[in-house]
């Protein structure tokens, strides 16, 4: 699925001038044209790309959870509290698995619009309190494309 926007100059009908089209990212491609009237119009270089998300690797050794049983949720809306925990909506959570010794290793698909994401982890003993950790993703053009090899996958660890 890809969704396409655009914004409007707030010129008039009778702005005709020259454009300029000049997309955001490292990859910067000018068109000049005396009026760009479609899509098909745009160009980009061949290292663009249009990848709307990225493949993460989860590296999970929590030492807090190797002798206990202990669930792991992975989320991206959330905010910190003052007390070093988070305020979660666990609607926003992209995994949720058991700790098996306190590890988890996988995959996830994150858009590229998503910078962040915290994890926590929960424990079958109800007196012991949740662990958390924030993980920054990279939010660069060669972060968000597609590696050509699984070597090349970012990677979240907790360790």
């Amino acid at each position: 699925m890809m969704l396409l926007t655009g914004c409007g100059g707030g010129g008039t009908a009778a702005d005709n001038s020259t454009g300029s089209t000049t997309t955001a990212s490292n990859n910067t491609t000018t068109v000049e044209s005396a009026q760009v009237t479609s899509t098909a119009e745009l160009v980009a270089t061949p290292e663009f790309d249009f990848a709307a998300a990225r493949t993460i690797n989860i590296d999970f050794d929590v030492p807090e959870a190797r002798t206990v049983e202990g669930m792991l949720s992975l989320c991206t809306k959330y905010s910190p509290q003052d007390d070093g925990t988070f305020d979660i909506n666990y609607d926003s959570c992209m995994v949720q698995a058991t700790l098996v010794n306190g590890a988890y290793k996988s995959q996830m698909e994150l858009t590229n619009d998503i910078n962040s994401v915290v994890g926590v982890v929960w424990f079958a003993d109800t007196a012991l309190a949740p662990v958390y950790k924030e993980f920054t993703l990279a939010t660069t053009t060669a972060a968000s494309s597609r590696p050509a090899d699984a070597s090349n996958i970012p990677t979240m660890a907790w360790h």
